[in-house]
């Protein structure tokens, strides 16, 4: 299983159970460490364990599992503008 924050390209699906983080940034959990094709820019990735696997420099946002390993809340996320 790998966490991942990374921006989508246009006209996809939004993968499932993702939380929109801003700046056109999704959080999703995926079952494989493959990332998905509607994937434009792979921002940070995580595994199970919320060990750092990949991390964009300069990008500073914790992923959900992250999160959770510090016991704070995962977030709704932000709504996406348009």
């Amino acid at each position: 299983m790998r966490n991942f924050i990374a921006t989508l390209n246009k006209l996809v699906f939004v993968p499932e159970n993702s939380i929109y983080r801003g700046q056109g940034q999704f959080d999703f959990v995926i079952n494989n460490d493959i990332l998905p094709d509607v994937a434009k820019e792979k921002l940070l990735e995580v595994d199970d364990k919320a060990v750092v696997k990949f991390k964009k420099g300069g990008f500073n946002k914790k992923t959900r599992v992250e999160l959770k390993k510090a016991g704070q809340p995962e977030g709704k996320g932000k709504n996406p503008k348009g």
